[in-house]
């Protein structure tokens, strides 16, 4: 699968904080990785156990935008995280 640099956004845990719509105009398909609120513990332990340092060094990681995880690690920690966003769709978060 080819994937364009371009289409990357770092894990994150703002979209908690507030509420978003977002709407897909145009193009191809775009895959949305999104976890349930019920699955955050599950996310910040897998990912303190990966990123050790910045865990160590900030308890609010996360927030930083630098961090990217596969889906495929996600799915293999049983968190479910694929949806399909396609035009003319809007995803409320």
């Amino acid at each position: 699968m080819r994937i364009s640099s371009q289409a990357f956004f770092a894990l994150h845990v703002e979209d908690m904080d507030m509420y978003s719509i977002n709407f897909l105009h145009f193009g191809k398909p775009k895959h949305w990785y999104s976890v349930s609120p019920a699955d955050y513990d599950k996310v910040v332990r897998l990912a303190s156990s990966i990123f050790i340092e910045d865990a160590e060094s900030c308890p609010d990681f996360l927030r930083h935008k630098s961090f990217l995880l596969n889906p495929s690690v996600l799915r293999n920690s049983s968190i479910d995280v694929t949806i399909e966003f396609n035009s003319f769709t809007t995803i409320l978060t």
